[in-house]
């Protein structure tokens, strides 16, 4: 069965790589704090537990392609810009402290901020991260 993925459009290709400018999304995150390669585990597991069905609708929620990480808070404008690595996981550049990581989860096309089931645990946030002019990179092959 195939991870669903969210709409995107190919603004450029390389010979491994895509350049990839995303349509809007509806992200479930979670921050945690410490070296990422010590809090990465633990975020993934915050989120999920809630897409596992611990939520108000106690819903089963499909894993999807990309999850993402960004710095909580920066000073830097380019701060941010996603650079996607192997499906079905982005980065984003460290915050300059480098201590505080917003993991995300992007939720089935077919849900918005309305209709996404709430969270029980309040670790798990939701926004929408709107279409933008930045293009975003991935790895050919990795979806």
């Amino acid at each position: 069965m195939a991870t669903e993925e969210p709409a995107y459009e190919v603004v450029r290709e390389g010979p491994v790589f895509e350049l990839r400018r995303y349509q809007p999304q509806v992200l479930a995150e979670t921050e945690v704090q410490g070296r990422f390669d010590k809090v990465r585990g633990k975020a993934f597991g915050i989120l999920a537990d809630y897409i596992f069905g611990n939520n108000q609708a106690a819903e089963k929620i499909a894993m999807t392609a990309p999850v993402t990480q960004r710095p909580a808070a920066s000073d830097d404008d380019q701060a941010g810009t996603r650079i996607e690595m192997t499906a079905p996981v982005t980065q984003r550049p460290a915050q300059t402290d480098g201590d505080s990581f917003i993991i995300s989860f992007v939720m089935p096309e077919r849900f918005t901020l309305e209709t996404v089931p709430r969270p029980n645990d309040p670790r798990v946030t939701h926004r929408e991260e709107p279409v933008n002019d930045r293009a975003y990179g991935a790895t050919r092959g990795s979806g």
